[in-house]
């Protein structure tokens, strides 16, 4: 399950598991936004972006 709370991005940033955080916040400072990926389980995510 994916869960974007706070987007401003185009598109949302998709994330499918725990191990991908780090490209994930890779790909915010390219972007200039601040990512905060919250790994609660290995099948749920909630990721915020500000």
């Amino acid at each position: 399950m994916i869960q974007i709370v706070k987007s401003m991005i185009e598109p949302p940033v998709m994330i499918r598991d725990c191990i991908r955080t780090v490209d994930i916040e890779r790909r915010s400072e390219l972007i200039g936004h601040a990512l905060q990926v919250y790994c609660l389980t290995m099948e749920t995510l909630i990721a915020v972006v500000e």
